[in-house]
């Protein structure tokens, strides 16, 4: 089964005037059953047609303190996919969006001890919008103790699948024209980055 969501605004109802436009249709997902009965979520196959440029990175360590673990990488049109090891007791995750002095950034945080991926949206943007909570789902390591994440950012919009289970949907509205910057950080404890792919997105038209 294919499947559509639609992704609602979070900005003030002068903006959406401003802007001429409201609301987004999400990404086309794909929707089956894992071996184990449970439902599996993930987006479609053809999705990969408008993948670019490309990165490639594997074996890092993140660790509190850790920066500029992706090296230069930029955009707000990318396609990521990361798996994580030994990620148990460890806070970490992805930052998206992030202006050089990381007064603007989205973070995609996994929380292990409670088993929880979050996108934390406050500092996101430095402008007044009105959904600026934190977005939270439930999500267990998989059956080899690992978190693989699947995610896609087009401009003001961050989708996230993990596990091929958990997906969250998210509307982001940095001010800066500079807050492109991804890099990878931990909070407690460290993690192993087993690997992770980055590609530049075209546009569908």
């Amino acid at each position: 089964m294919v499947m559509w969501g639609w992704l609602k605004e979070g900005r003030q109802q002068t903006a959406l005037l401003e802007a001429g436009w409201a609301g987004a249709m999400s990404l086309p997902m794909t929707l089956s059953w894992l071996p184990e009965g449970a439902l599996r979520i993930a987006p479609v196959e053809e999705l990969k047609a408008l993948r670019r440029k490309h990165w490639h990175f594997e074996d890092r360590v993140v660790a509190p303190g850790s920066t500029g673990l992706l090296g230069d990488i930029q955009g707000d049109c990318l396609e990521i996919e990361a798996v994580f090891e030994r990620a148990a007791e460890a806070e970490f995750g992805i930052k998206l969006r992030c202006s050089p002095d990381g007064e603007e950034q989205t973070r995609l945080v996994y929380h292990g001890p409670q088993e929880r991926l979050i996108v934390e949206l406050n500092e996101s943007s430095l402008s007044t919008v009105v959904d600026r909570d934190i977005h939270k789902a439930p999500l267990s390591l998989d059956g080899h103790g690992r978190l693989r994440l699947h995610l896609f950012l087009d401009r003001s919009v961050l989708e996230v699948f993990a596990n091929e289970h958990t997906c969250l949907a998210s509307r982001i509205y940095p001010t800066r024209p500079d807050s492109l910057g991804v890099d990878l950080f931990a909070r407690r404890g460290q993690v192993r980055l087993k690997s992770l792919e980055v590609w530049e997105i075209g546009s569908i038209w």
